[in-house]
């Protein structure tokens, strides 16, 4: 075994290896030299050692409902049905050709990069009654006279073109237009086309590129009309990359109403928890926070990510407000959740400090990303406690030299 006096002897990495230790075990020191050359830190320069609390009961929990959260900024199109799902992608092209010009024929392409459930996909595309406005659309659009009504209004009854798919995906979808119906659109003096595509009542769906999926190339549906201008016999082609594109999803079943929490972009909802913080040092530094949800139930059309925030009160924060934390996935066979927040609750706990009003962890659905959706979640007042959501924290206190001065008495 090594005596105390075989350290003598020990060289000088050694002991810079041994003060180290001595520091792990008993503390700092008050000193800033031991004698050896080495320097060891003082009182008040470094934190204490981390701890760890967990959080069992929130003194406040609240469900609110809100309006829509996503608008048309998606980088994926879909149409066609999934469950209790109905989707519809519109899209608008703008072209300035005369009223008196003849379409000689018209050609939507699509591209496709994925189609799920059960082939064929039967669509077909509709001419929209009036424009849309991509930033306003949302997902679930009502009138007075249909219970789910395209933006600005119902499509025609006839279809303009149709198509029948049944590829794997990565694919293109040509579909020829009505040349007659579209000569006739264009006699009323418009400068874009609107359109609809829809599926019939099969449980399948594609997913397709919108114009934001890759901003650079025009990849994005796409019109081909060859016409004539009046007086002229050559035919002239324009080609036209969709300027405003959509998703509007419509949730055919029920909102739930249970004592569950619920979490959902279609149908809207989101989760405020307020937590005593008070046993915390005033200025502690988050380490880890980890927010544990049971999943009671999950409805979404492909995937589902969760975002948080803080918020001063119980109003549903809104889409553009920057949310604080990681987003992270839900899978449809997922039972538990577990959130990484420790920047969200660094956050909040900053806000405390420095007076902000911001006291709510608020968890949403990642708008910029979900189609729509909802989780559900057990509350903190199930008869199984090993279901009920808390939180874990692990913290250290911050160095007496970082914390503000005290006021003189």
């Amino acid at each position: 075994m090594l005596k105390f006096h075989h350290l003598l002897f020990c060289r000088p990495d050694c002991l810079v290896l041994l003060a180290g230790l001595l520091l792990a075990v008993i503390g700092c020191s008050e000193n800033t030299d031991n004698g050896t050359g080495v320097l060891l830190v003082p009182q008040g320069k470094v934190g204490a050692l981390p701890e760890e609390r967990e959080f069992r009961q929130a003194i406040e929990v609240a469900n609110p409902s809100g309006t829509p959260l996503s608008k048309g900024d998606q980088t994926r199109l879909l149409a066609g049905h999934n469950g209790q799902y109905e989707m519809r992608a519109v899209m608008s092209f703008l072209f300035n050709l005369p009223a008196d010009t003849r379409i000689v024929s018209g050609t939507l392409r699509l591209y496709v990069l994925a189609v799920n459930g059960q082939k064929p996909v039967n669509l077909a595309v509709y001419l929209l009654q009036q424009e849309f406005i991509e930033s306003e659309v949302t997902y679930e659009q009502a009138s007075a006279a249909s219970p789910w009504a395209t933006p600005g209004g119902d499509f025609g009854v006839t279809p303009l073109g149709s198509a029948v798919y049944e590829g794997a995906g990565l694919d293109t979808i040509t579909i020829a237009l009505d040349s007659l119906a579209l000569n006739d659109y264009l006699k009323t003096g418009v400068d874009s086309l609107p359109l609809a595509v829809l599926t019939d009542g099969a449980d399948n769906y594609l997913s397709l590129v919108a114009r934001e999926y890759i901003p650079s190339q025009a990849v994005a549906s796409r019109l081909d009309l060859v016409f004539t201008l009046a007086g002229q016999t050559t035919n002239s082609v324009v080609e036209r990359r969709a300027f405003m594109d959509a998703t509007l999803i419509h949730y055919t079943g029920t909102a739930p109403v249970s004592s569950l929490l619920q979490l959902g972009e279609n149908p809207q909802s989101q989760l405020f928890f307020d937590y005593d913080l008070s046993a915390l040092p005033p200025y502690a530094t988050v380490n880890q926070a980890r927010l544990y949800l049971s999943i009671a139930s999950t409805t979404f059309i492909d995937s589902f990510l969760v975002a948080s925030t803080i918020s001063s009160d119980k109003s549903f924060v809104p889409p553009g407000q920057i949310f604080v934390g990681t987003e992270h996935s839900v899978r449809a066979n997922d039972s538990l959740l577990v959130l990484n927040i420790t920047v969200t609750m660094q956050s909040l706990i900053l806000a405390r400090l420095t007076g902000d009003p911001r006291k709510y962890l608020v968890l949403t659905s990642f708008s910029p990303t979900n189609i729509a959706g909802f989780l559900e979640f057990f509350p903190p007042d199930w008869p199984e406690p090993g279901r009920r959501p808390y939180l874990s924290l692990i913290y250290t206190d911050a160095p007496e030299a970082a914390k503000p001065a005290k006021p003189a008495k």
